[in-house]
């Protein structure tokens, strides 16, 4: 599996952003630009493990530590991950969320293009949707990645990847701990 696309929303020095992804990417810069941002963007959407550490975000994980608007509503984190060349170990359990992509055109397939699913060049792909957020009833952050095509706001439970399925994603990220 390859991760083609990423979005990125109020995460940590990142207000907005959209990443495309070609090949093999190798992330190079100065310090303090972004590089270890985005993996751990990605590790919070695709690693197994990192939903089941507490808290599992914090609030200097949005943008400027702010998790609360100016109505003390929550703020969302939102990350957007669009994985191709789909295994067929991740095509045959989650069949059901698959969507079509255009990579030539950048989008997806709607509803109403059916003659366009086998046309040359489009390919399946998964696109996942993590979103973090202060639960002020429970006075904790919690985090969960969902199947975006299949995401309600009013009913989240229903979309939720199972760790089951990221295990299968095989994404690891062995991220530096500063002392």
């Amino acid at each position: 599996m390859k991760i083609s696309r990423l979005s990125l929303q109020n995460f940590r020095g990142i207000k907005n952003a959209d990443l495309s992804f070609e090949g093999h990417t190798l992330l190079v810069g100065a310090n303090n630009v972004g590089k270890s941002t985005i993996c751990e963007a990605l590790e919070l959407a695709l690693g197994p493990d990192r939903q089941r550490r507490s808290p599992v975000v914090e609030e200097f994980d949005f943008y400027n530590a702010a998790y609360l608007d100016v109505n003390e509503e929550p703020i969302e984190i939102r990350i957007e991950v669009l994985m191709t060349d789909v295994t067929p170990t991740i095509e045959k359990a989650c069949r059901s969320y698959l969507e079509r992509w255009d990579p030539e055109k950048d989008r997806y397939l709607t509803q109403g293009e059916i003659d366009q699913v086998d046309a040359p060049g489009n390919v399946w792909c998964l696109h996942l949707l993590t979103i973090a957020r202060y639960n002020k009833e429970e006075d904790e952050f919690e985090a969960a990645t969902h199947y975006a095509h299949a995401y309600d706001p009013e009913d989240e439970k229903n979309s939720l990847v199972p760790r089951t399925i990221k295990r299968n994603f095989g994404f690891l990220y062995l991220g530096l701990r500063r002392i």
